[in-house]
């Protein structure tokens, strides 16, 4: 038996050479399948959204910008000396510069509100995703994700309906707003028009109000 196996010729054996080899990962058949699937989708997908959101980019442009930095303010009635002895007004405000504005007061507002305001272009996408995580987690809407950007739009044009194209035109005049306006210009609009509750509309107001001091005058303590 052992004589036998010494003379087989080693030709004869099986080699390892002779197995057909593998084709690379990437020219497998699967793999190609599988790829071509990815880019029919992702095509499908980028040209379904282009097509959802032109109604709404058309719309979005037929917003005049210039209503952004238009603002009702208050009639300061003063006597003699120059004293102010009252207001007349729908809206009780007194816009100011941005310059005017403290920065902390201007930071404390990005870190609880928009915390990629001075990067993102009206929409935060990275918060978008993460809402719709969170709101899917929590079977209801819980998260909005709004930026700064947004509300201003919201504001400015009265986009207040609770509605998912509500939502999306928001973000689309958001863009515009982005476009139009730097983000300082936007953080003083902003902060001159919103609503600071008991009457106060703006920073200018809410700080007179509540604290019978100029905005620029406001601490962090």
């Amino acid at each position: 038996m052992i004589g036998e196996l010494i003379k087989i010729n080693p030709g004869d054996l099986p080699s390892r050479r002779n197995k057909p080899k593998k084709p690379p990962f990437f020219r497998r058949t699967w793999v190609r399948v599988a790829l071509l699937l990815m880019v029919a989708f992702g095509l499908v997908g980028y040209f379904g959204l282009k097509a959802y959101l032109k109604p709404f980019i058309e719309k979005a442009a037929t917003f005049d910008m210039n209503q952004v930095t238009i603002l009702e303010q208050s009639s300061i009635v003063v006597d003699r000396a120059g004293k102010e002895i009252g207001r007349i007004a729908n809206e009780n405000r007194v816009t100011i510069p941005y310059k005017d504005m403290p920065r902390h007061l201007v930071d404390a507002l990005v870190a609880a509100e928009d915390g990629r305001f001075w990067t993102h272009k009206g929409i935060d996408y990275k918060g978008v995703a993460r809402a719709m995580k969170d709101n899917i987690m929590a079977s209801r809407i819980t998260q909005g994700a709004s930026t700064i950007t947004q509300q201003l739009a919201r504001q400015t044009y009265g986009l207040f309906e609770k509605t998912k194209e509500r939502k999306v035109l928001e973000m689309m005049v958001a863009r515009r707003i982005e476009e139009t306006y730097d983000k300082e210009q936007i953080m003083e609009h902003y902060l001159n028009r919103i609503f600071f509750g008991k009457g106060f509309y703006g920073i200018e107001a809410a700080a007179q109000g509540y604290f019978s001091k100029p905005a620029r005058e406001l601490t962090k303590g």
